[in-house]
């Protein structure tokens, strides 16, 4: 079964991260933590790539914030916490809308 989402219902969830996103930290992200698909038993799964580990996307994203900030922080330190962490959250809000 695949979850079908329509362009109406993607941007309603994209645009909560209108404002307070950076794009200089979105680009680092899709440069630094790769995204895969894979088929297991008949379902399409995605993951990403975080620290040479392999993470399930769905149903992990308060971890995975967690887990990628720690890591973009370092690599932006004049950033505020809460800019940092929406970015995460909407490259990983578009990686669930786009499968």
């Amino acid at each position: 079964m695949k979850l079908v989402i329509e362009q109406d219902e993607k941007d309603d969830i994209l645009s909560k991260y209108k404002d307070n996103t950076d794009n200089g930290v979105l680009t680092h992200l899709r440069r630094h933590y790769p995204i895969h698909t894979q088929t297991i038993l008949d379902k399409d799964h995605t993951f990403i790539n975080v620290d040479d580990k392999r993470y399930f996307v769905e149903g992990n994203k308060k971890y995975l914030v967690n887990k990628m900030y720690l890591y973009a922080s370092e690599s932006f330190p004049n950033l505020s916490e809460d800019i940092i962490r929406r970015t995460i959250k909407k490259y990983i809000d578009m990686i669930l809308t786009t499968k």
